[in-house]
């Protein structure tokens, strides 16, 4: 968290997440994808939710 990326797990199902400086993959509520958060475009990640 916070500039580097660690495992996370969210709902129920685990994945790489990186949050506040990084992208990584993260599972969201049993869906996959690749999730891009703070200091990265939005738009430079794909992001599958429910």
């Amino acid at each position: 968290l916070f500039g580097d990326e660690g495992e996370d797990v969210l709902i129920g199902g685990a994945g790489d997440d990186a949050l506040l400086g990084g992208a990584g993959e993260d599972l969201i509520n049993a869906g996959t994808g690749n999730d891009t958060c703070a200091a990265v475009a939005p738009a430079s990640g794909c992001e599958t939710a429910f």
